[in-house]
């Protein structure tokens, strides 16, 4: 059953994801934190702008089209977190709880909202919405938000099991405020699978 909807849940994201005119350029970095030493972190490039976010904890990273990303839980537990960004004019998506879904989830008609709630990341804050609907039976959460950015937004959505709400909400914030622009500064790395780049 949780293949199923590990399965089901992909494509759903995947179905989500609109070919985009930037492309998203994602290299994993190393950096040092004080009191932490070591930590691995990706550095995201996007429409002339850069960003860096901190992956959940051993939660696996895929490029998931031209303008997106995806974490899935390697224990297939917290299901997936979908991250895209988009060149369009946010005060159109930002507009009400609605509008926010009928962009960023428009699969999700039947879903029933349970929140709206303001969306912090790292240096930026935007507007999210937590909706509840049922798959085959299982009770589901999708908690989705959106944060402004210098051109269009960047939206994180996502889509777990109700029963793995926990591991998944944890992982949603974790990612979330973790994410912030930065001076775009020189880097260079190896190109990987799926447009993936890592520091050599």
């Amino acid at each position: 059953m949780r293949t199923l909807l590990s399965s089901l849940l992909a494509l759903l994201v995947s179905a989500s994801l609109a070919v985009a005119a930037e492309r998203l350029i994602v290299r994993e970095k190393t950096g040092s934190v004080p009191e932490t030493g070591q930590v691995k972190y990706l550095e995201l490039e996007y429409a002339g702008e850069r960003y860096s976010i901190h992956p959940p904890a051993n939660w696996r990273v895929q490029a998931d089209s031209e303008d997106g990303l995806r974490f899935s839980s390697a224990s297939n537990r917290g299901g997936t977190v979908a991250i895209q960004f988009q060149v369009e004019n946010v005060s159109n998506v930002l507009a009400s709880a609605e509008a926010l879904r009928e962009n960023i989830v428009p699969y999700y008609t039947d879903a029933t909202l349970n929140e709206e709630f303001t969306a912090y990341s790292g240096n930026q804050h935007g507007k999210g919405i937590e909706l509840r609907f049922t798959l085959q039976g299982t009770p589901m959460l999708c908690r989705t938000a959106v944060i402004p950015l210098p051109r269009g937004y960047a939206s994180f959505v996502l889509t777990c099991a109700v029963e793995d709400a926990q591991a998944g909400l944890q992982a949603f914030g974790s990612a979330l405020t973790s994410f912030q622009r930065f001076v775009p500064a020189k880097i260079s790395g190896d190109t990987i699978s799926g447009g993936v780049k890592k520091q050599s």
